[in-house]
């Protein structure tokens, strides 16, 4: 195989290798680590939130793992407990090219799934925004002011928003999840605060209630 196929100029690292890198044991020992150490959040149980969480890391010429990234989201609080558990894993054996240890990037899938019981649980419905999902992006795409700071520096990418839906509506407890700073933090807070209302989530029939996250992405094509 041609060096240039296998290798990343930019981080020295690279996607394929004639000896890929190895969880100590195997992929055998690999999915027994991960059913003993992965735990179900519990907002994503009452959430009804499965799914398969993808996540992209380096293993180092040590075989320590590093530059963990998740490719595919299923859940704020399951893209988190994938990324603490690779942060605990031992290391692998490195990837080796050329009959030298190098950086290869990895690509590992997380699944989380619901089983009967948790099914057999009270009826639930999650809030949702009030005229609907694809609604909510074209309200936050309409409304979204790109932070003159992040502009300037060039920052992009998604800030989450943790918050409660309470029992009326409204959105309590408003927290950065996850920041990208540069003001699209605070911009991002000022958006939910223009939303007056939230259908909110119920139990058995009741309004309660309920933790919920929104994403609010910060490109190019979002400046106004």
């Amino acid at each position: 195989m041609h060096k240039d196929s296998v290798f990343e100029e930019k981080n020295n690292v690279y996607s394929y290798v004639e000896q890929m890198p190895e969880f100590p044991g195997g992929q055998a020992e690999l999915m027994k680590f991960l059913q003993q150490n992965l735990n179900y959040p519990s907002d994503a149980r009452a959430a009804g939130a499965e799914g398969r969480v993808v996540a992209q890391f380096v293993v180092n010429e040590d075989g320590s793992i590093s530059s963990i990234k998740i490719i595919r989201s299923v859940f704020p609080s399951c893209d988190s407990e994938v990324v603490a558990i690779l942060s605990r894993m031992p290391k692998w054996t490195p990837g080796m090219q050329n009959g030298s240890v190098v950086k290869v990037y990895f690509m590992l899938p997380v699944t989380f799934k619901l089983n009967e019981e948790d099914y057999t649980k009270p009826n639930i419905t999650l809030p949702y925004y009030a005229e609907g999902g694809d609604s909510l992006r074209s309200f936050i795409q309409k409304n979204i002011q790109y932070p003159k700071a992040a502009k300037k520096t060039r920052v992009e990418g998604i800030v989450v928003l943790s918050f409660e839906v309470d029992s009326i509506g409204q959105a309590k407890n408003i927290k950065i999840y996850k920041g990208i700073g540069s003001g699209c933090d605070e911009e991002a807070i000022r958006i939910l605060k223009l939303i007056s209302h939230w259908i909110p989530g119920t139990r058995d029939g009741k309004n309660v209630t309920m933790p919920f996250y929104m994403n609010v992405d910060f490109k190019p094509a979002a400046k106004k």
